[in-house]
């Protein structure tokens, strides 16, 4: 299958100004794996989904080729994917083997589907039916992960060592699921909720908090009975009753959560310019990086929209603020970001707690405090602290009104701490800028913010 015949969204985004809404609009394509899990979820349901923002990806065409193994039509019409879903359980036996590409995300979520089907089927790789799995070591334990949790459930797998190649043996019979581990993989948590989803009596797995909560609130938006309970700080508990009829219907993939909050931070730095980002999960990362932005002085509306959130963003000054230990622990993923801006602020921002980041987390935060200070921002850090000074004063000492001096700043900060954000910050911050400097003549950046509500 070629990607052109699907119509795929481009991998990257878009910034055009929208006159109605009198702003700049940021549109990024889809979450890869909130694509592919749109697919799977689509085809167990009854009827036609149409899914749009949809992400071109190798990933998401392995997914589309599994679905044809399995029986399920998928085709792509004015801009979306129609899914012709064949409901729980209706899955047909493949006629041959089926690659599921190279992705241990594929992989997983194949595996978790195919479980709980009364059939065999011969999973490989796309380096060929007896190439072992080419990803990293730890991204193959979660295929193995994913085994190992579905075989207490009834289902069997035979293979040589290896991830992949292997046959999945399923059953109808499965019982429902209650490992007591917390997944820490948001591939092996959407494997485990597709396999229970297909499972007569109730499920209940144990989720790391800070992953992503797309798969389960695409369930629930079909029809599943499922619920999610925090009980504890660091873990979810999610509830689902298997066998429950899902209904076709719309679908809209959110744009990946670090993609989204690189695009709203760009905006926050390069300042004055109204800013929409279209198709947001709002989950606590996302919301917790949000509030740190609105408390520093930006104005983030999120407007309910299809099930996700868009976010409306203006600017006028930053100001440092204190950033707690309680904050860090759904934020630690994006604290490069959050310096970035922090970096561009008035006054001096201080973080604490440091010292109880994972190693990664404090890593990439070093990395990151690093560069900045090569670029000229003063920093001062501790084992367990960091404080910023914002280099906001340049501006407010008779910049405010310098567009090329704003943008200049926000693009040498945006570098600095690039290859930290997956250079996603870069990219924004200069197309906002490129924006803003080519649509200085138009008098519509006016914002009405009428009728909305903070972040």
């Amino acid at each position: 299958m070629e990607g052109h015949e699907y119509g795929l969204i481009p991998d990257g985004c878009t910034c055009v100004y929208n006159s109605e809404l009198k702003c700049a609009v940021v549109r990024i394509s889809g979450c890869t794996e909130a694509s592919c899990v749109s697919l799977l979820v689509a085809a167990q349901a009854v009827g036609i989904s149409r899914i749009w923002g949809v992400r071109k990806c190798e990933e998401v065409l392995d997914v589309i080729g599994v679905l044809d193994a399995l029986g399920v039509r998928v085709t792509h019409e004015r801009g979306c994917y129609a899914v012709e879903g064949v409901g729980i359980g209706g899955l047909a036996e493949p006629r041959h083997e089926v690659s599921v590409g190279r992705s241990p995300l594929v992989a997983c979520v194949t595996i978790g589907m195919l479980a709980v089907h009364p059939f065999s089927a011969f999973l490989f790789n796309g380096g060929g039916r007896h190439a072992a799995c080419n990803a990293a070591e730890h991204e193959s334990d979660y295929i193995n992960t994913v085994m190992d949790m579905l075989a207490p459930m009834g289902a069997r797998f035979a293979r040589n060592g290896a991830a992949l190649p292997a046959l999945v043996v399923g059953t109808d019979e499965c019982v429902p699921a209650f490992p007591g581990e917390v997944i820490s993989s948001n591939s092996v948590k959407s494997a485990m909720l597709l396999s229970c989803v297909g499972v007569s009596g109730r499920s209940g797995i144990r989720a790391a908090s800070t992953l992503s909560g797309y798969t389960e609130l695409l369930l629930g938006q079909l029809g599943a009975r499922i619920s999610v309970e925090r009980t504890s700080c660091n873990a979810d508990t999610i509830v689902i009753d298997g066998q429950q009829e899902l209904t076709a219907r719309e679908i809209c993939v959110p744009a990946p959560a670090s993609g989204a909050l690189c695009a709203v931070a760009a905006a926050v730095m390069v300042r004055g310019l109204p800013v929409l980002v279209p198709g947001i999960l709002v989950d606590d990362t996302v919301r917790g990086v949000l509030n740190v932005f609105v408390r520093m002085g930006a104005y983030i509306a999120l407007i309910p929209n299809r099930g996700l959130c868009d976010a409306k963003v203006r600017v006028g000054v930053l100001h440092g603020i204190k950033i707690e230990c309680a904050e860090l622990r759904v934020i630690s993923r994006e604290l490069p970001t959050i310096c970035a801006v922090c970096a561009c602020a008035v006054g001096l921002t201080t973080i604490t707690g440091l010292s109880a980041l994972e190693d990664n987390a404090r890593d990439r935060l070093d990395m990151a405090a690093t560069e900045l200070a090569k670029c000229g921002i003063e920093l001062n850090a501790g084992c367990d602290y960091i404080a910023i000074c914002g280099c906001g004063d340049e501006i407010a000492a008779g910049c405010e009104n310098n567009d090329t001096t704003i943008s200049g700043i926000a693009a040498r900060i945006a570098a600095a701490v690039g290859e930290h954000t997956g250079h996603g910050l870069v990219k924004f911050v200069e197309m906002l800028s490129n924006f803003r400097e080519e649509n200085q003549s138009r008098d519509a950046f006016v914002w009405d913010a009428s009728d909305e509500k903070s972040s």
